[in-house]
């Protein structure tokens, strides 16, 4: 059985990442 903690805080940050990163390119 895979750990699902692992792969939802990888997903959290991710997803953290991208919003961030995205947000920043629309903004500019």
């Amino acid at each position: 059985v895979a750990a699902p903690e692992p792969t939802l805080h990888l997903a959290k940050i991710t997803r953290e990442v991208a919003k961030t990163f995205w947000g920043d390119t629309a903004e500019s």
